[in-house]
């Protein structure tokens, strides 16, 4: 009740000196959340690159070792030695014929992979490699050494 008895006390809302409220947004504010939300969708375009280039060099690591182990069962199954040899953008199986070595299968890696090794391993039937290689697996953000045994088995490193 107000001061003499009658009815509720009402209270004006004043905004800016004048009587009516204000309505919408000012600049300002406009421009505040514009900021925050490019500097939101700034960091997450940069997290879902990194994602992707990760991926990326998954996806050679699998290549590689994939290619490796084919190559051991197929020259063990089919009793013919098999050959890996690695480009710099792809990874090529081949297998022994008479007159020398045919390219089976060759996987070429993404754009933004390189791979690098020190030597073209050969699989013989019994299941044995020769040379032991080294296999580099270079990323935008990580470098991966994938090692081959003389007993054919293979092996990932993460070098940091």
């Amino acid at each position: 009740m107000g001061p003499d008895g009658e009815g509720p006390v009402v209270r004006a809302v004043c905004c800016g000196g004048g009587s009516k409220p204000r309505r919408g947004v000012s600049v300002v504010e406009l421009l505040v959340s514009l900021f925050l939300l490019a500097l939101l969708l700034t960091l997450g375009i940069n997290g879902v690159r990194a994602f992707f280039v990760q991926v990326e060099t998954n996806r050679a690591l699998r290549t590689v070792t994939s290619t490796m182990q084919s190559a051991r069962y197929l020259a063990v199954d089919r009793k013919i030695p098999m050959k890996v040899r690695v480009e710099a953008d792809a990874c090529v199986l081949l297998e022994q014929e008479k007159k020398g070595w045919r390219t089976r299968r060759r996987v070429e890696v993404a754009g933004g992979v390189s791979l690098e090794a020190n030597a073209q391993p050969v699989f013989y039937p019994t299941g044995f490699a020769s040379p032991l290689c080294s296999v580099w697996v270079r990323g935008r953000n990580h470098t991966y050494r994938i090692t081959l045994s003389i007993c054919g088995r293979v092996k990932i490193h993460e070098n940091r």
